[in-house]
């Protein structure tokens, strides 16, 4: 999916059930954050459509956040991509929209 923006509904007139976060505890937290970068496989950029051999990002390992923010680490039994002959076990990926609204 690729989009220019995305607005999440946040009246309060939604929500209950309202409290304070620890913040800091969270600012604890991320400062254990490990920022990466790295590269992909062969195989994923060919699964993603990215052409560049060289490309380098900047991430985070989702095996490695698990230990500092498991609430945004979501483990899926199994990721298959059929047509690429892909399949991974206990997949982890990252809720990014969750762990940036920590991080704000």
């Amino acid at each position: 999916i690729q989009v220019t923006t995305v607005q999440y509904s946040s009246d309060f007139r939604i929500k209950k059930d309202i409290t304070d976060v620890d913040t800091g505890d969270l600012l604890d937290r991320m400062k254990k954050i490990e920022l990466r970068e790295y590269g992909y496989t062969d195989e994923w950029r060919k699964v993603r459509g990215l052409e560049e051999n060289d490309l380098r990002v900047r991430g985070v390992i989702a095996q490695e956040l698990r230990q500092v923010f498991p609430e945004h680490i979501q483990i899926l039994d199994e990721l298959a991509v059929k047509d690429q002959g892909i399949k991974f076990k206990d997949f982890h990926q990252v809720d990014k929209q969750g762990l940036v609204m920590d991080v704000v």
